[in-house]
């Protein structure tokens, strides 16, 4: 039996349009979900924290006299790190983000991820790759600190706030070639 012309048409036509709805579907999906979202919290080595930003961390003042600190972030790519000059037991550096990579330290406990706090934060600062500038906020509050990554298609996002009141600190955004930072107005800015 000979099959009409027009009803091959259609089914072929019928099935192009459920594929092409499929495709669209995925990347929809797939350009708004995370793939991979990291939260830890972090009890303190010291009485306050840094968020900081720079193009390069090396060519900073403190990237410089805390090479060890800084070893595993990767040199010459924006980066945010936050970190304490600490107490008797010397620096700590809990998590550091870059446009491709973030990391946060195993001594920070796993959580389940949720949804990071709403905040007044003061303006962006923009850093590009390779550049010594930066700046670093110096944050001094008591209590566990909460880092939050999430590596979306082509970026970086770190959220830092404080565990017990959820007082959001800073909101971090890298992508290969550039970052930028918005801390919490109740950080103080200090030299980089």
């Amino acid at each position: 039996m000979k099959v009409p012309r027009s009803a091959t048409f259609s089914a072929v036509r019928f099935v192009l349009v459920l594929l092409c709805t499929a495709a669209l579907v995925a990347v929809s999906n797939g350009a708004s979900t995370p793939t991979a979202v990291e939260t830890r919290s972090c009890s303190q080595a010291g009485p306050e924290f840094n968020v900081q930003i720079a193009g390069k961390i090396d060519g900073t003042y403190y990237g410089r006299i805390h090479r060890d600190l800084f070893a595993r972030i990767p040199r010459g790519e924006a980066v945010v790190a936050i970190w304490t000059f600490g107490s008797q037991r010397g620096s700590a550096l809990y998590g550091w983000a870059t446009g491709s990579r973030a990391d946060i330290a195993e001594r920070c406990r796993a959580r389940s991820a949720r949804t990071p706090p709403k905040g007044v934060l003061q303006p962006a600062i923009r850093v590009e790759d390779g550049w010594a500038f930066g700046r670093r906020y110096e944050c001094q509050r008591r209590g566990r600190v909460v880092i939050q990554t999430e590596e979306l298609r082509g970026r970086t996002r770190m959220t830092v706030w404080m565990e017990k009141t959820r007082e959001l600190i800073a909101v971090a955004e890298l992508r290969r070639g550039s970052g930028s930072v918005r801390a919490s107005k109740r950080c103080n800015d200090r030299p980089n």
